[in-house]
């Protein structure tokens, strides 16, 4: 009987442990309403689940001869309860099933590492011998605690290095099939083929836990590699999106900026000409908003900023600029539209939270120094302005469908060999960009 009790308590324990595990390679935002009576119910499920596979694995044991046929009952043991807790993630959190199989493949892998970590203290069963000497039942309960504190440091330790992966849906399926397999290789039949061997002598056995270990933990880096390349690719989307949407923009402002001013041509001549109680003054106003356009030498440029100054104009923010748009010839259409459209976009979607009217401000200035571009923008911001990484984080609420403005300024300063930076003083934002102005360009303007 005593056998029964250590095979049905080591499964409780691989369950609470899976679980544990799982949970922390799970993002916490995806979790289901009502999470905590969820997790508990599909514990306790799993828990009633784990007796009778385990006591059918342990009657099936006594009755079988050949060690082979055993560790492959084992292994079927094992797939059951791994399958059971793939469900129970899937009741937990709201994400496809495919994540679910990355975060079991996690847990599975983390609990593992465990396992053997706990078999490598235990080296030569010495620790449940010594411990066993308190008494039978008191040492058990006792290595049982020591194996949960073991377990749970690890774990700890697991979730401090790798991370869990946000929103990394879109993983392709041959990727988590050939994850879900190796690790089920690894951890189940590579186990159980050494098992066999680690019964011959203690070092083998502590050796193949060492291999068994590294195994787990490369697991563990390959999900993590496979989710972060999951998610540059999500970025490197978005961004690319952003940058075809504002180009789009661009091309239909260009066309809206050569008609706006034909029409404020016309109605120069309609104020000329209009008789007397018509507002001339207001027409004469809006004439000149829209007549004046900015001249920088760059006429990307000066589409962009003309179409903030209107912007700002209309909606009581203080834009100024000045800048050397000439400076700016070694860059694409398309670069000059998403650097410059993102910089001021955040900027005047910042200062209109801004209360105080003096300080709903938007200054920028670009100029050539000594062979470097310099871009410098200031504004005030309301409340809280968080950081990650050098970058300011979006404050619309999900990071995983905003933020990609200033990622996008980052990448095409650095695509261009310079360096971004950001900075708070007080309440006033300042974004500073130094790009090198090409040996070419530099040449081409002093000729």
């Amino acid at each position: 009987m005593n056998g029964y009790v250590y095979y049905i308590t080591g499964s409780l324990i691989f369950v609470a442990v899976l679980n544990s595990g799982e949970c922390l390679a799970s993002p916490w935002k995806l979790r289901r309403e009502r999470f905590a009576l969820r997790f508990l119910l599909c514990l306790a499920a799993q828990f009633v689940f784990a007796f009778p596979v385990t006591l059918g694995y342990y009657a099936a044991a006594e009755h079988i001869v050949s060690a082979v046929a055993v560790n492959a009952v084992a292994v079927l043991t094992y797939v059951l309860m791994f399958a059971v807790s793939l469900a129970a993630i899937y009741f937990c959190y709201d994400m496809p099933f495919r994540e679910c199989v990355l975060s079991g493949v996690a847990g599975y892998a983390a609990q593992h590492i465990c396992y053997n970590i706990y078999g490598l203290a235990n080296y030569g069963d010495h620790m449940l011998m010594a411990v066993y000497k308190l008494g039978m039942v008191s040492g058990f309960i006792l290595t049982s605690l020591i194996q949960l504190a073991i377990s749970a440091v690890v774990l700890v330790i697991v979730r401090l290095f790798l991370p869990p992966g946000v929103n990394a849906g879109g993983v392709g399926k041959a990727d988590v099939t050939l994850l879900a397999a190796g690790t089920l290789l690894v951890v189940l039949v590579a186990n159980a083929v050494l098992s066999i061997f680690r019964a011959e002598s203690a070092p083998l056995a502590a050796l193949s836990s060492v291999l068994l270990i590294c195994c787990c933990v490369f697991i563990l880096f390959l999900r993590s590699d496979m989710l972060e390349r999951r998610r540059l690719s999500r970025e490197l989307g978005a961004i690319d999106s952003l940058r075809a949407k504002e180009l789009r923009h661009y091309e239909q402002l260009r066309s809206n900026m050569e008609l706006v001013n034909v029409k404020c041509h016309d109605i120069r001549h309609y104020i000329d000409s209009a008789r007397s109680g018509v507002d001339l003054d207001e027409l004469k106003r809006l004439a000149d908003i829209y007549d004046s356009e900015m001249k920088t030498g760059n006429e990307t440029l000066d589409i962009i900023l003309s179409e903030y100054r209107i912007y700002c104009s209309s909606h009581e923010i203080i834009f100024t600029a000045l800048a050397d748009g000439k400076a700016l010839g070694f860059m694409s259409v398309a670069d000059i539209c998403s650097l410059f459209g993102n910089i001021l976009e955040n900027a005047v979607e910042a200062c209109e939270h801004v209360s105080d009217p003096q300080k709903r401000v938007v200054s920028l200035n670009v100029r050539n120094v000594a062979g470097q571009i310099s871009v410098s923008e200031d504004n005030y911001f309301a409340g809280e302005l968080r950081f990650s990484g050098g970058m300011p984080l979006s404050s619309k609420g999900d990071p995983d469908r905003h933020g990609f403005g200033v990622k996008s300024i980052k990448m095409i300063v650095e695509k261009y060999g310079g360096t971004m930076d950001c900075r708070v003083t007080g309440d006033l934002f300042s974004l500073g960009c130094m790009i090198p102005v090409p040996v070419w360009k530099r040449s081409k303007d002093q000729g």
